[in-house]
């Protein structure tokens, strides 16, 4: 087990950025790095068959991931021939394989008080907790792509802390920033894709010697990859990093059981990445229907409480800072950090003022 955890802390470390060339482009990123795990991963099978596991179920292990990471190699390749619909296909079956394995597919359940936030910049006020909700059904034009969501599709993206909406927003101002937390009503699943809950699994499957379930839980490493992928050409309009999560979105759509995707922030400081993650919850197609509310999606209405809109800095832990206005100084410097654990995160501006969100008073926004 050792080259496989190797390998993962040197060339299969998470989330992976790569610089795209001219004879290097993310196709062939995606084909070199697939095919690289691969040869570890059956490097390490082949060192444990007929002694920690038997030689049938090592073999039975490499076919399942060969089968997986070929699928995602045609996978790739359909889309960028011009099939997207045939390259969801393949992902689509890609993805049922995990189904197909006891325990392999990753799933969270989301607890009743469970809290998570979100915030909105704005250059005018902020009241209505609709506001904070996501875009509207009849504003779909003003809907981009996003790392799990198509243009034109709402989705509603959560985080777990109000830091990391705020990253994720690429550090607003704050003082155009308006922030809600949001509060789980009921219990719903959501499938698991926070890499830090793959490698703390492995971890413990390693430390244990359970060779055999550190094999099977490896196999799952494609996915965790393909959907944690840190965009090379931000500016660019066409982002190949998202052609896979925005597929898993698509395909959690379409199974009953899970309301949406749990993911790893990509733009923490990655010692931090442990504390921080986000949700992509889409809407459901029959809210899609002119029938039904044209606003919002009554089913994740229906999910969550959300507590009054706030300007960050009239959250009552917004520190007060004394400067000379000649100064100029930039009040996000306030809040700049090499990296958090825990501890020092409870410390933070932004977590006082999360519990302040926190306790303040929660309403639903439909019925």
């Amino acid at each position: 087990m050792d080259q496989l955890t190797t390998a993962f802390a040197a060339d299969f470390s998470l989330p992976h950025s790569y610089s795209a060339t001219s004879t290097n482009d993310f196709r062939l990123y995606l084909n070199s790095k697939l095919r690289a795990y691969q040869t570890a991963y059956n490097e390490c099978c082949d060192r444990h068959a007929g002694s920690a596991v038997s030689l049938k179920a090592a073999d039975s292990y490499k076919k399942t991931l060969t089968k997986l990471t070929g699928l995602l190699i045609e996978s790739i390749n359909q889309y960028y021939n011009g099939f997207p619909d045939s390259s969801y296909i393949t992902y689509k079956e890609f993805l049922d394989e995990f189904r197909k394995l006891p325990n392999l597919l990753p799933l969270k359940s989301v607890f009743p008080g469970t809290s998570y936030y979100r915030i909105r910049g704005s250059g005018s006020s902020i009241h209505d907790r609709r506001d904070l909700f996501h875009i509207p059904l009849t504003m779909r034009t003003k809907i981009a792509n996003n790392r799990f969501s198509i243009a034109g599709f709402p989705t509603l993206y959560l985080s777990n802390s109000l830091y990391v909406a705020w990253e994720e927003l690429k550090r607003p101002d704050v003082n155009k920033a308006y922030c809600s937390a949001f509060k789980s009503e009921r219990i719903f699943a959501l499938l698991d894709l926070r890499k830090e809950m793959f490698l703390d699994e492995l971890s413990l499957k390693k430390t244990a010697g359970d060779i055999p379930s550190f094999l099977i839980k490896a196999i799952s490493f494609p996915l965790y990859f393909i959907c944690s992928i840190k965009v090379c050409n931000p500016d660019d309009p066409f982002k190949p990093e998202y052609i896979f999560p925005q597929f898993t979105l698509r395909w959690a759509r379409d199974v009953p059981s899970i309301q949406g995707v749990a993911y790893t922030s990509t733009r923490v400081h990655e010692q931090s990445e442990g504390l921080f993650y986000n949700l992509a919850l889409p809407v459901c197609y029959k809210c899609m229907e002119a029938t039904c509310d044209p606003f919002f999606c009554s089913n994740l209405a229906g999910l969550f409480s959300i507590s009054e809109p706030q300007l960050i800095t009239n959250v009552s832990a917004f520190p007060t800072i004394t400067v000379d206005p000649l100064l100029e100084v930039d009040v996000k410097k306030y809040f700049s950090y090499e990296c958090w654990d825990k501890a020092e995160y409870k410390n933070s501006v932004f977590y006082k003022m999360g519990q302040c969100l926190g306790n303040g008073l929660f309403d639903k926004i439909g019925p």
